[in-house]
């Protein structure tokens, strides 16, 4: 596993005052680090401590892990409710205030598996992304007033960047929306809520939770019996149920990359990370069946 992603390019870059010292910002997945990276620019390059391979929802910090959490100066995480092992170290080695959740950045919008649990993918809606980045560059900018107006100015050019990014993945998915899908597990909710997609069922809870033969039985029996568009994967995790699924069906599947494993890190992750997935749920959407 990767601490740290060092990879910002070149068009982000802004002219500024040099300093010495720049801000020590770490993130939590590679998602988050790419907004970070567009709002910091060339003022400093943030870190991730998990790479897109990694499960976020359970870790084991290494001592190399915590070192760099006790270093940062700021830290941006999509919150506990996707990585609850981090909650304790970000309580105890880093100042208070230091630690910035997107989760619970106002107007963010939320779903929720059941009335007590949300649902921590929410940077799968880049509408939501197009919100953090105002808290990030608020956060930056008070950490390292200096910065401030390359802080606000990246921030303002990543919401262009991000509010086309969601009229280019409806135009992609324009003619698909209302297709129903079957997803490998409950993460692509608002991608799918953002995108007019209705998911119809889900392959399993959670990543590491295998289904049993009777659930598998009663999807294949919903595959026959309803119109399904897509069966849905995520990147990495094993195919073997979902063609146990969808033997002797027409049904189309593809898997997709939620967290952005398949991409470079830094600023064009998000936005290449959302194209890429409109695009291939497209394909997979209208493929006849």
């Amino acid at each position: 596993m990767r601490i740290f992603f060092f990879s910002v390019l070149t068009f982000w870059h802004i002219s500024h005052a040099a300093t010495a010292e720049p801000l020590r910002v770490l993130t939590d997945i590679a998602p988050v680090q790419s907004l970070v990276a567009m709002v910091m620019g060339n003022v400093g390059i943030p870190g991730v401590l998990l790479d897109g391979n990694a499960d976020p929802h359970h870790v084991q910090l290494r001592p190399s892990q915590v070192r760099a959490i006790a270093r940062a100066d700021l830290v941006f995480w999509v919150g506990e409710p996707l990585t609850p092992w981090l909650a304790d170290p970000l309580k105890s080695i880093v100042r208070p205030g230091a630690a910035n959740a997107m989760l619970k950045v106002p107007g963010t919008t939320l779903l929720y598996f059941d009335k007590a649990q949300v649902d921590p993918h929410a940077w799968l809606d880049p509408e939501n992304a197009r919100l953090w980045v105002d808290a990030i560059a608020t956060s930056l900018a008070s950490a390292d007033p200096v910065h401030s107006d390359t802080y606000r100015t990246n921030a303002n050019r990543a919401k262009i960047i991000l509010s086309d990014l969601t009229v280019r993945a409806h135009k992609s998915l324009n003619g698909v929306q209302g297709g129903n899908l079957i997803t490998a597990h409950d993460s692509l909710g608002y991608f799918a809520n953002r995108f007019n997609l209705t998911i119809m069922a889900t392959l399993a809870d959670g990543e590491a939770a295998a289904p049993g033969p009777a659930h598998i039985s009663a999807l294949r029996k919903l595959i026959a019996n309803n119109d399904i568009a897509c069966v849905v994967s995520d990147y990495g995790q094993p195919d073997d149920r979902i063609r146990t699924l969808t033997d002797g069906f027409s049904v189309q599947s593809i898997p997709l990359d939620t967290s952005g494993a398949l991409l470079p890190a830094g600023p064009t992750l998000y936005p290449d990370m959302i194209r890429a997935m409109a695009d291939a749920m497209s394909g997979c959407v209208a493929s006849p069946r």
